[in-house]
């Protein structure tokens, strides 16, 4: 959807100014520079997560304080401060679970699915890997066999599964992380969080939240789509091992400190 989408909604009375702000705000990828521009619901996590209120919250958002250098200890406090935040950052974006339902047109009974498929192709790939034997008639029937096994993956998604989550992974990231780095800039304000002022510092937490869900439905060769967002990189195979292993999202953050 455009911003002269939205813009034309607003016109026509569907939807107010303000969600209008909202709107072009994750189209664009920018955060709320200003009060006005922060959703009622984010407001209220904000609220939520701080023990302030909503008053309180919008007499702090963007009022400047002395920024201190991050120290290596400050770094380990902010990651377990955002790890314990994660659970309301999830209610920012409607929650995970109907984000992911909304998003990808399918529940977590689909996903169980989908993932236990990718581990079968996955072995499959190693074993055929460790035949390395060309024009061996074994090797051959499992090439054959994996390749079925794609193809079944593929008609219950309905496309190429690779090319879909390409499309996904691109076309879901500023949808997902405008709310959280919204409600993460309105919370270091009324909270006092020095670290948490820092645009980049917010941009890498919300994108590397974002590729940690993606890994967790879309499984970890997803992963190779979302390399480019800033933070991710340099912690693509932590986050990778930390999904093989089914940690939760709050755990794999917890071990990728070193990144922001």
């Amino acid at each position: 959807m455009s911003k002269e989408f939205y813009r034309m909604q607003m016109l026509a009375g569907i939807i107010t100014e303000s969600e209008y702000k909202h709107s072009i705000g994750i189209f664009e990828g920018e955060e709320a520079e200003n009060v006005s521009q922060i959703p009622s619901n984010i407001l209220d996590l904000i609220s939520k997560a701080s023990k302030k209120s909503p008053e309180e919250v919008k007499q702090s958002f963007g009022k400047e304080t002395n920024k201190k250098q991050p120290t290596n200890e400050g770094v380990v406090s902010l990651i377990i401060l955002i790890a314990g935040l994660i659970p309301v950052a999830m209610e920012a974006i409607g929650g995970l679970s109907n984000w992911v339902s909304r998003n990808f047109g399918k529940s977590e009974e689909d996903f169980k699915k989908i993932k236990a498929f990718n581990k079968k192709i996955e072995e499959k790939e190693k074993y055929i890997k460790a035949l390395d034997k060309k024009n061996d008639p074994k090797e051959q029937r499992e090439r054959e066999s994996l390749a079925k096994m794609k193809k079944q993956r593929d008609d219950m998604w309905g496309s190429d599964f690779g090319q879909w989550m390409k499309e996904k992974a691109h076309k879901l990231h500023h949808g997902y992380t405008w709310p959280i780095r919204t409600f993460l800039k309105g919370y270091a304000y009324v909270a006092g969080v020095d670290e948490l002022k820092d645009k980049k510092t917010r941009e890498k937490i919300a994108n590397i939240l974002y590729a940690i869900t993606f890994a967790i439905y879309g499984g970890t060769t997803a992963l190779s789509h979302l390399s480019h967002l800033a933070g991710v990189g340099p912690v693509i195979i932590t986050i990778g091992d930390g999904v093989k292993a089914g940690k939760s999202i709050g755990d794999i953050f917890k071990s990728i400190s070193l990144a922001i």
